[in-house]
């Protein structure tokens, strides 16, 4: 199983906070190593009307 996850905020540290907390959860999750994720990270720099 393969999981796609977009991460959008506005400060880099944030970024890194969620890469850093995927990197060390994921292996407690996927034990036998059939799980993988894709992360897709974004700085917004201005802002935007994102409808939630």
């Amino acid at each position: 199983m393969r999981e796609r996850i977009a991460w959008f905020s506005d400060t880099l540290e944030q970024n890194n906070g969620i890469a850093t907390y995927l990197q060390e959860i994921m292996p407690l999750m996927c034990r036998d190593n059939t799980c993988g994720i894709d992360l897709f990270a974004g700085r917004v720099t201005r802002d935007y009307a994102f409808s939630v």
